[in-house]
């Protein structure tokens, strides 16, 4: 199963937070699959930031009680 590994900074203790994620919160529907095939596929890396960034704003931030900024990501 991959994952994604967040690095981010929390802003309250400046301290460095690692966070592994579940794939499944890159994929966005693969509008061009033929009827019937799977039709997600992991967003690409451009829209890779925007989507991680809403994770965190709408769960990570919350999970962690504290405000965090993303770093980078890595997919395993």
């Amino acid at each position: 199963m991959e994952t994604v590994t967040l690095k981010m900074t929390d802003e309250i203790t400046e301290k460095e937070v690692v966070r592994t994620i579940d794939i499944s919160n890159l994929m966005i529907p693969n509008y061009n699959a033929p009827m019937g095939w799977e039709g997600n596929v992991i967003a690409s890396k451009e829209k890779q930031e925007a989507i991680l960034e809403n994770w965190i704003r709408h769960f990570g931030n919350k999970q962690h009680d504290t405000i965090l900024t993303l770093n980078s990501w890595e997919i395993n």
